[in-house]
Parts: structure tokens; sequence; C-alpha cells
């Protein structure tokens, strides 16, 4: 009856969430939209230029990521050298324990 009704699942609801305007369809579906764009024949084919954008994001958010974790694992590194320099009253290397000792003494 109808010649032409094998319109592929993905392509059909990337149509409906299109012509509604984003009236529905989830945050998936409009980014999807957002990433592809149809072509003449009613096929949704990629963006390049969208996916160069999507990936630049993402390299830029786990660059800013490491530099986050190393900044502040180098922060926290020198707030502790710092405590143990001021005393610690442990006995340990800050607290003065070794305070006068050389190593080049000898005891002969």
């Amino acid at each position: 009856m109808f010649p032409k009704l094998d319109y592929d699942p993905a392509d059909l609801r990337l149509a409906l969430v299109d012509a509604s305007g984003g009236k529905i369809g989830t945050f998936l579906d409009r980014f999807t939209l957002w990433c592809y764009h149809p072509t003449d024949s009613g096929k949704y084919v990629i963006s390049p230029m969208a996916a160069m954008r999507v990936g630049a994001g993402l390299s830029a958010a786990v660059l800013m990521g490491f530099v986050g974790l190393w900044a502040g694992r180098d922060y926290f590194k020198r707030r502790n050298s710092k405590r143990r320099i001021s005393g610690g009253g442990c006995g340990g290397w800050g607290s003065g324990a070794f305070q006068g000792w050389d190593m080049r003494r000898t005891n002969s």
C-alpha cells in the first residue's frame, strides 16, 4: 500500500525530535541531534565539526582534571611538609631530635 515505509528507527526518532523542537525526546536524543544533521535523502549523518567539538571538549575536560589532581596533590604535599618541619613532637626529623648531629663525625 505504502511503497517506502521501511525507515531506520534511529532516523525516525531523530526526525520526530527535530520536528518537535526539543519538546519530546531525552537529553541524549537532543545531543545526538546536535551532532547529526539530515541529508536530502532524509538520513541523518554525523557532522564532522560537531564531532571535533565534542572531542575537543572531552580532551579539555580530561586535561583540566589531570591538572587539578596534580595541583591538589602538590598543594597537600606542601601543606603536610610544612606541618612536619614546624615540629611534630614525635621525635621525627622535624622535631629537633637530630639537631646538631653530623654524619661526618666518627667515634674514633
